[in-house]
């Protein structure tokens, strides 16, 4: 489940940047 955790990583981490620094 080595990749299914990389993904979610993944998604969270581009949510995460995407909540710090919103694009207009």
């Amino acid at each position: 489940a080595s990749l299914l955790f990389k993904k979610l990583c993944l998604k969270l981490d581009a949510l995460s940047h995407f909540h710090f620094a919103p694009k207009p």
